[in-house]
């Protein structure tokens, strides 16, 4: 039977500074069942203390103990050069299978040290049998996935907004003069 696997991405706490001047710019990468989903940049909370109200739904067709745990990885975004690791923490799948349910504060690590927190829920629902078929979906929310039903996805949702705006400029008609 499918089951489905939700990270609700909740915040940051003294993440560790990778950034000589200002604030950083933190988003989250999440890996699971060779599916990988990266948040926004954070907006609300930007630096050591980032807030997110991001969710992904990894959709599992087979034995969710073959897939492995959950790869979170946090990132300061770069405008010039390539993304700074701040931490990473490997999250394994079994007490959220079990239970149903995880929530709480996780110790980020870099190069083996201390790298700050990050608070994430994730739940469980569907069984632990079936083919072994993955995908994933993600999804914006301002609530927890508790007690709500989650749309039913099977892969990521193609994003229809321009890097522009949200429009496209309108150009007058050439006239004929």
């Amino acid at each position: 039977m499918p089951g489905k696997l939700t990270i609700h991405f909740l915040g940051g706490t003294h993440l560790r500074s990778v950034k000589m001047f200002g604030k950083m710019s933190p988003y989250i990468e999440a890996k699971f069942n060779h599916i990988s989903y990266r948040t926004k940049t954070a907006s609300v909370g930007s630096g050591s203390n980032p807030k997110w109200s991001e969710q992904v739904v990894f959709d599992v067709r087979g034995n969710v103990s073959e897939c492995g745990p959950v790869f979170v990885e946090v990132f300061h975004a770069n405008t010039l050069t390539n993304d700074d690791s701040i931490g990473e923490v490997s999250i394994a799948v079994t007490k959220v299978v079990h239970d149903g349910y995880d929530e709480g504060t996780f110790k980020l690590l870099h190069k083996h040290k201390p790298a700050g927190e990050i608070q994430l829920s994730l739940s469980w629902a569907g069984d632990t049998a079936g083919d072994t078929s993955r995908s994933a979906a993600p999804q914006s929310s301002s609530q927890p996935p508790y007690g709500s039903k989650s749309p039913q996805y099977s892969a990521p949702q193609p994003s229809n907004h321009s890097p522009y705006g949200s429009q496209s400029p309108q150009y007058p008609a050439p006239s004929s003069q």
